[in-house]
């Protein structure tokens, strides 16, 4: 077999190989949308609780870190329960770059969250250094402040109920430290049969002709 009848039937081979072993993509939906308004809470640890209705693949846990009026704050902790689950903390230096308002943290694994199953996105803010007002002349003592956001609205398209600590008020739907991505496990995008069938079709010619070629060598 020369050199192109090799290359042929490589690429042949290797898109086979794609097709088989790409894996599931999925559409994913934020669960809180159209975020505004932001807020802080003083030394309190600030925890919302999304609860599944029904099973829904969850994929990235959003936190609100920074709000524009302090935009170099560092929270003191971030942390999630899946499940009824212990306390996973989490690095700020592990979330993405901040986007419209939230930092992501995305799992290793997407993780299938059944009916009832409860996700919780808890939060303890900077705390911030004692200070001294000459003009009051008091110390004022140090404080944590934990920032969280205003939403809108809950996605129509995703069926997980929201609970936070901070009532809404003012339009907003829910008042929310963090949002979750999740996506239904029936939107996973495989190739579609026709498409199969033509990648076959033409991975079979390909590899006749690297045959024939070899035969008509010999």
């Amino acid at each position: 077999m020369n050199v192109r009848s090799l290359k042929l039937a490589g690429a042949a081979a290797g898109l086979l190989f794609l097709v088989g072993g790409a894996p599931n993509v999925y559409a994913q939906t934020e669960v809180l949308t159209n975020n505004e308004g932001n807020n802080w809470a003083r030394n309190q640890t600030v925890t919302s609780t999304f609860r599944f209705t029904q099973s829904m693949i969850l994929n990235s846990i959003g936190f609100v870190t920074t709000i524009s009026e302090y935009p170099n704050s560092v929270p003191t902790s971030l942390s999630y329960t899946l499940k009824g689950g212990g306390p996973v903390f989490v690095s700020v230096n592990s979330l993405s770059s901040m986007e419209n308002g939230l930092q992501w943290y995305t799992l290793a694994t997407p993780v299938t969250m059944n009916v009832n199953d409860v996700v919780t996105v808890s939060s303890l803010g900077e705390l911030f250094p004692s200070t001294y007002d000459p003009e009051y002349d008091e110390t004022f003592p140090a404080y944590n402040a934990t920032f969280f956001t205003g939403f809108k609205s809950i996605s129509s398209s995703v069926t997980v109920s929201v609970n936070h600590d901070v009532q809404p008020h003012n339009g907003y739907a829910v008042f929310s430290n963090g949002n979750l991505r999740v996506s239904n496990p029936g939107s996973n995008v495989a190739p579609e049969p026709g498409s199969i069938a033509l990648l076959l079709t033409g991975g079979g010619a390909l590899a006749g002709i690297a045959l024939r070629r070899r035969r008509n060598a010999a």
